[in-house]
């Protein structure tokens, strides 16, 4: 079914506001060093590292994340990315104040996205994040259960509790799934997490040691921003 119309959201606005304020040198400057990546990474990161050399963090992150959420979009609509501008640009309302540097917005995104970098590695960064649920915290809360007599009358003694706590979130809605664990329990999830980080550094040594590809352990390229 054909896609009639494409509301772009208020973080989304601001973000071509924002790429649309860089002059004209500014932006051709921007585009020189996007090319200058390795075309063939897909670390889309990189392309946030040279959004900073030209707009303060603040800006550049609402810029990527603008940039690599259309990017996203063209892809799930099967569009190209003059189709997706060309639908997005159809939203904005005769009467909006900012719809020209909008369009100026959308159209220096519809040119950076056809840059293959952007295009690939943003189709990394999606692919990344493309589960149902995805983590968002956890704790271990350590509890104790006092034992009382049968009188219930004298504290004989004390249970030491544990309990895993997850926050996660599932279509964009945030969830917290709560289960009791004993001593083994939490040990056998240590060890569990130690091995599947070994296997994750084998698994991209091997993509990219033995087969030549460009990989990384999801999170990774995400570091250098926490």
């Amino acid at each position: 079914m054909a896609i009639s119309q494409y509301v772009l959201s208020k973080n989304q606005r601001l973000g071509l506001l924002y790429l649309a304020e860089f002059s004209t040198p500014s932006y051709e400057g921007l585009q020189t060093k996007i090319r200058e990546i390795d075309q063939t990474s897909i670390v889309a990161t990189k392309l946030q590292d040279v959004l900073e050399e030209f707009a303060s963090k603040e800006r550049a992150i609402l810029i990527f994340r603008t940039i690599a959420g259309m990017a996203t979009a063209s892809r799930y609509l099967r569009l190209t990315p003059d189709e997706f501008t060309a639908l997005a640009e159809e939203s904005i309302q005769k009467n909006d104040n900012d719809s020209d540097a909008i369009r100026m917005g959308l159209q220096r995104t519809r040119e950076l996205l056809t840059i293959n970098y952007v295009s690939i590695s943003t189709k990394a960064l999606d692919l990344s994040f493309d589960h149902q649920n995805l983590y968002r915290n956890s704790r271990v809360l350590v509890d104790i259960r006092p034992v009382f007599d049968d009188e219930r009358d004298n504290l004989v003694g004390g249970i030491v509790s544990l309990l895993l706590r997850l926050d996660y979130t599932s279509g964009a809605v945030n969830h917290t799934l709560s289960m009791a664990m004993d001593r083994g329990d939490i040990i056998q999830l240590k060890d569990a997490c130690e091995v599947a980080l070994r296997k994750a550094d084998r698994a991209h040594g091997f993509l990219t040691d033995s087969c030549n590809l460009n990989s990384f352990v999801i999170g990774e390229e995400l570091e250098k921003n926490d």
